[in-house]
């Protein structure tokens, strides 16, 4: 489907899902993104076609291709806000965290492990650094992880903050 007729057709077929991998040291998988004007952290993206594959598929594709082993929870699905008065369109449909017990090597030029905290923190004092949805979700990230650690009835102590 072209972009005109995706504009047309809001219940379009290709929809994009942001990954949120969080591995055994509760750190958190950020990748480099270049903008117009710099590099900015985000989280992973895969786009998929509603009508050949659902959103779980996609992202496990995504994660075996990376040798990752991960329990997945749908989090949220995206929706635009309106931020200082300009309307921001978060370049997600969904967001699925991936929680895991295997590490990714993480390249030095695209791919960082970061906690939770020292990403919060970061923002605060480097807000551009970051995509601008990711900051308007980072909270939301957290607060599940945490209630998440919190409510699980099997054994949590290989995954924290």
């Amino acid at each position: 489907m072209n972009k005109a007729a995706q504009q047309k057709n809001p219940a379009r077929q290709t929809k994009i899902v942001g990954i949120c991998v969080i591995n055994s040291a509760g750190k958190m998988l950020l990748h480099q993104k270049t903008s117009t004007t710099h590099i900015q952290w985000d989280l992973p993206r895969v786009a998929y076609d509603q009508m050949q594959q659902t959103a779980a598929q996609a992202v496990n594709g995504y994660l075996q291709e990376r040798e990752l082993t991960c329990e997945l929870h749908e989090v949220f699905t995206a929706q635009s806000n309106q931020h200082g008065g300009a309307a921001i369109v978060p370049p997600v449909d969904h967001v699925i965290i991936a929680l895991t017990t295997t590490d990714l090597l993480a390249s030095a030029a695209e791919n960082q492990w970061a906690s939770i905290n020292n990403i919060l923190k970061d923002m605060q004092e480097n807000p551009t650094r970051y995509a601008p949805w990711l900051r308007t979700i980072i909270e939301g990230i957290e607060l599940y992880f945490k209630n998440y650690l919190k409510n699980r009835t099997t054994d949590t102590s290989t995954i924290s903050l």
